[in-house]
């Protein structure tokens, strides 16, 4: 019987403490949402005004850089896209389990 008394009890004290953690934890949601959101907001800008530097630097060039800078930025993406399997994977694909996806085009 007396067991079932202190069990009691350091339930009885124990109940408000647990209760006080839930307070905390409410602003600490509200300030997470708020950081996460001005982050966002941060990113915008950031993406913003990278694109208007990357417009200023292209109007800086002449037309024939221009085309230049177009036609590698096309040939470059054209190796990007058929660039093998890192070759760890390739070596060890069967241990893997898996297979390399083919590459369209």
């Amino acid at each position: 019987m007396k067991f079932v008394k202190y069990i009691a009890l350091i339930l009885l004290l124990m109940a408000p403490v647990m209760t006080m953690n839930s307070c905390r934890t409410s602003n600490l949601d509200n300030r997470e949402r708020r950081i996460q959101r001005e982050k966002r907001k941060r990113q915008r800008n950031d993406t913003v005004l990278y694109q208007k530097a990357l417009k200023r630097h292209m109007k800086s060039q002449t037309k024939e850089t221009r085309k230049a800078m177009r036609r590698n930025l096309r040939e470059a993406k054209r190796n990007r896209e058929h660039k093998r399997e890192f070759f760890i994977k390739r070596w060890f694909r069967e241990w893997f389990g898996y297979k390399q996806e083919r590459n369209k085009g």
